[in-house]
């Protein structure tokens, strides 16, 4: 069984109570209109995830672990097949929905530009915040999965059992999205549960990064074109 040190306690401490609790008072920044420019909050973004990320891999190393128990391992077995089939169909239907978009009536797609709520003020509405925002979504794929699903999974699974560490790195993840409000804390541990058991069926979790970034990319090109025809 892994054994915990005074740096996963750390780490974990971060994931668990400090991301979310961050993330709450920068909802309230947001809801106060007191966002920074999304420019530079898309650095700071790629800046921190890389940080974390970067950090969680030295310790790793320094303790001697394999990084094999991260995921980070090219499978080419029935369940990545299978699953890597399932994700390009679930995105062949989300890119469609991008390519109906303009024929929407305009009272829909306002439905829609509702239904972000609070993440809207994250949503890019230039081009220059656009190619910005395409790499946050790149980095969130690799450095949350990474820290999310291959880390948690592997600290906390020897004791809360594989799908035990499927739900609580899900809970978790969502409660790190706080600022987007606690409608999209609900979207975003559902997209995580989603990751989590691809994970967990794969072992690998180079497919859920993969995943992870093209959903964050879609989103944001879906809010860019609908934000950017108010501006």
């Amino acid at each position: 069984m892994l054994h915990l040190t005074p740096a996963d306690a750390i780490l974990l401490a971060a994931l668990v109570i400090g991301a979310p609790v961050y993330s709450y008072f920068a909802g309230m920044r947001i809801a106060r209109g007191e966002m920074r420019p999304r420019g530079e909050a898309y650095v700071r973004s790629i800046l921190s995830q890389w940080a974390i990320a970067l950090t969680t891999l030295f310790l790793w190393w320094r303790l001697g672990r394999p990084f094999s128990a991260l995921g980070l391992v090219a499978r080419f077995d029935w369940p990545n097949i299978v699953a890597a089939i399932a994700c390009v169909l679930i995105l062949a239907y989300m890119n469609g929905q991008l390519r109906v978009l303009d024929r929407w009536p305009p009272e829909k797609r306002q439905r829609l530009r509702n239904a972000f709520g609070r993440a809207a003020a994250v949503i890019p509405r230039t081009p220059a915040e656009y190619r910005l925002f395409l790499a946050v979504s790149f980095t969130a794929g690799i450095c949350e999965e990474l820290v999310y699903r291959g880390y948690l999974f592997a600290v906390t699974a020897p004791f809360i059992t594989l799908y035990g560490a499927v739900a609580a790195s899900a809970l978790i993840f969502g409660l790190a999205h706080v600022y987007q409000g606690w409608r999209n804390v609900l979207r975003t541990a559902l997209a995580g549960l989603a990751f989590g058991l691809i994970y967990a069926g794969t072992g690998s979790i180079l497919l859920p990064m993969l995943l992870h970034a093209l959903v964050d990319v879609r989103g944001g090109t879906l809010g860019y074109r609908l934000f950017r025809e108010r501006s």
